[in-house]
């Protein structure tokens, strides 16, 4: 009756111990976050032989407008 006792909780720490460690694992190593932006990307005033180039938004940084020639 002892030894069936023991039994029981060695198998429910045990099998806590296994629910434990499957969750871990499924956790992401690390969680990527990426910056917000409010606004679009705008153009700045362009010469005449320019025109604008919009950078697109990425995760680490917002878009952004420049000036190239034609």
């Amino acid at each position: 009756m002892i030894a069936a006792k023991a039994l029981q909780i060695l198998f429910f720490f045990l099998a806590v111990l296994v629910m434990l460690g499957a969750s871990v694992d499924a956790a992401p190593a690390t969680t990527k976050r990426c910056i917000q932006c409010f606004a679009p990307p705008t153009c700045p005033p362009c010469n005449k032989d320019q025109v604008c180039k919009i950078i697109p938004a990425s995760c680490h940084d917002c878009g952004s407008g420049e000036c190239i020639p034609l």
